[in-house]
């Protein structure tokens, strides 16, 4: 769950990332945009993504990932569902020797990181990354384009079922909302 205006504002304030006055500003716009505050700070070069992301993992206490550097992986993404990782804002971003590499900007989601961590026998290392981060990280679904195309192909195939179609249409729509084509 995100935290609170209020709570981000003494965490970011307190540690001299923003001042007051700055943070003030920049919470009139966002709460007329419907905007997370995260974002609306960034868009407004009140913070780099970075900092805010260094700042809110030291709160946290967990280290900070920013997925904007990292490639996904298509198996990885298939582990977790495209609706849950958006829904609990998680992403699975590496597999190491240690457990799952997970990125979240809500740390704080403890029942479903509790469930994925009980899911992987306790692997589960949870780090911190930013709404923006997340949102980029998040598009990595979307771009796995080709293999949903082929997916829905053969299933239209196997069972003839118009609902593919619909799908394979669909898919072609959001991808081409996504990447602002006309």
């Amino acid at each position: 769950m995100p935290l609170s205006a209020e709570k981000l504002k003494e965490i970011l304030v307190s540690g001299d990332y923003v001042s007051e006055a700055s943070f003030d500003k920049v919470i009139a716009t966002a709460g007329k945009k419907s905007e997370p505050v995260e974002i609306a700070l960034v868009k407004a070069e009140i913070i780099k993504d970075e900092k805010l992301g260094e700042a809110m993992a030291k709160y946290y206490n967990v280290p900070f990932i920013d997925l904007r550097e990292e490639n996904m992986q298509n198996d990885l993404l298939e582990t977790l569902p495209e609706a849950v990782a958006r829904a609990q804002n998680i992403i699975i971003f590496a597999k190491t020797l240690e457990g799952y590499n997970i990125a979240t900007s809500s740390p704080d989601n403890y029942e479903f990181i509790r469930h994925l961590d009980q899911a992987t026998e306790g692997r589960v290392n949870i780090h911190y990354a930013t709404p923006t981060g997340m949102q980029e990280a998040l598009k990595a679904y979307k771009n796995n384009i080709f293999k949903n195309v082929v997916d829905l192909i053969e299933n239209y195939k196997i069972h003839n079922d118009e609902s593919s179609v619909v799908l394979l249409v669909n898919q072609f729509l959001e991808y081409a909302y996504d990447n602002n084509a006309s």
